[in-house]
């Protein structure tokens, strides 16, 4: 996509948004890589016996920081990142609460928090997705 396809109150939305994204999902996603058991113990999750999965998703979250840094320099290149970012929370929202609703102890406060967060994360970046371009 080209920039002179989106009108450049959108192209600013899509640099703002990338900005706001870049350094959060960085360095959280680091910090969860680093020492996943201690990040998600703030939250009062536990991660188990074996991190691995909680270390490839802060890995994760630190690709979507650098893909947005990358954006940062022509957003309209990597409208993708959007549609990949609304549809992986949109399908985290999704899991996250059928393991809540099916789960015998329900889910703690936290997971609700965060299942939630993903659900208008993945709203506003499907929004914002460029869906139709001017030709």
């Amino acid at each position: 996509m080209t920039a002179t396809q989106l009108s450049p109150q959108r192209l600013a939305l899509l640099r703002t948004t990338f900005q706001i994204i870049a350094l959060p999902a960085f360095g959280l996603g680091l910090a969860m890589a680093i020492s996943p058991a201690a990040f998600w113990q703030l939250f009062g999750l536990e991660v188990g016996a074996d991190a691995v999965v909680a270390i490839l998703y802060g890995c994760v979250l630190m690709g979507v920081g650098i893909t947005s840094m990358f954006a940062l320099r022509n957003p309209a290149a990597h409208t993708s990142a959007l549609l990949l970012i609304g549809s992986y929370k949109g399908a985290a929202f999704i899991a996250l609460c059928l393991h809540g609703l099916q789960a015998a102890a329900g889910m703690p406060l936290a997971g609700w928090v965060i299942a939630f967060a993903y659900l208008a994360m993945s709203i506003y970046c499907l929004l914002l997705y460029p869906w139709r371009t001017q030709p």
